[in-house]
């Protein structure tokens, strides 16, 4: 249960100025958003939201985020559905779409996001055989690559991971997005790999991920811009502070690309780092201290600025 949240307010350094982090706001989180499992960004009308999502009601919740007062502030209310393990959301020709996914059935149901924050019937999609079966996930994420939506799912129990193309179809009922998810590549990783960040550089796709099993292990993987190709390592081995007493972590984009993340213990300390661009390490740019025992950590982007969200 998410007891508190905090949202703080980054600013990069630019222009000779160094870096900042600002606290806005610590609430608690029934006095912000209500009752709430999971949560994910969008970007709505060019502002960023936040939708909010309660497992046992499927009731779903949309709030606008600003940089002032009362920072979050509802803006839709609808109904996903219950039993939902995780939800992420992408934007397709356009328009914005909610991914939902259930673990134990592999089952994903994609809706498309209407300018009143109302949602479309439901496109579903999973696999029972390979390629790339989709129950079990622990991790999905969607991604842009060569100009295509797509997305990863890896099972740290088993380390299956496959990659999926979502495309727009000719023509779909009219109550339900016109998309076909396609398997494009399906391997088995090492188990135990978790809090995966995903960032781009020089028009690649990355990703930073965390074993923890045995001693540990800190990786960058590349995404191959053919998919089918799968993934490439770059660095393994890397050297991160506490690795494994980190709980979450989040990337933070910077509007000119350059990549960063923020990861934070079970107590709500954190760490902001910029990562080098050979992608073989890190430098510490600024500490940040949360809210304890965090569920979520987010960041959403307004303009050259930042807001960080523990929640």
């Amino acid at each position: 249960m998410v007891l508190q949240v905090g949202a703080f307010l980054f600013d990069p350094e630019r222009g000779g100025s160094t870096a900042k982090l600002t606290s806005l706001t610590t609430a608690a989180a029934q006095d912000i958003f209500g009752r709430y499992d999971l949560v994910a960004s969008v970007e709505l009308g060019g502002l960023p939201h936040l939708l909010m999502y309660e497992r046992r009601s499927g009731a779903a919740q949309f709030y606008v985020a600003g940089l002032t007062a009362p920072f979050f502030t509802l803006a839709g209310n609808e109904n996903l559905g219950v039993g939902w393990d995780a939800i992420e959301s992408f934007v397709l020709a356009n328009q914005p779409y909610v991914m939902c996914y259930q673990r134990e059935n592999g089952r994903f149901e994609f809706r498309a996001i209407d300018q009143k924050l109302t949602l479309s019937d439901a496109l579903e999609f999973h696999r029972s055989h390979e390629p790339g079966p989709t129950a079990g996930f622990t991790m999905i994420r969607p991604f842009v690559s060569m100009n295509q939506v797509a997305f990863m799912g890896y099972n740290s129990a088993t380390g299956a991971v496959a990659m999926y193309t979502v495309a727009a179809t000719v023509a779909a009922p009219p109550t339900k997005p016109p998309l076909q998810p396609l398997c494009v590549w399906s391997h088995t990783w090492a188990k135990n790999w978790t809090r995966f960040v995903f960032f781009a550089m020089g028009g690649a796709n990355f990703f930073l991920k965390t074993n923890t099993g045995g001693t540990g292990n800190v990786n960058i993987d590349r995404i191959m811009d053919g998919l089918a190709a799968g993934t490439l390592e770059v660095s393994a081995h890397m050297e991160l502070h506490e690795a494994l007493d980190q709980t979450l972590n989040a990337a933070l984009i910077l509007d000119d690309g350059s990549p960063y993340f923020v990861n934070c213990k079970a107590d709500g300390s954190g760490v902001i780092y910029r990562i080098h661009t050979d992608c073989q390490g890190w430098d510490k740019i600024l500490d940040v201290e949360g809210p304890n025992m965090p569920e979520h950590l987010l960041t959403l982007r307004f303009g050259t600025r930042h807001l960080v969200l523990f929640c």
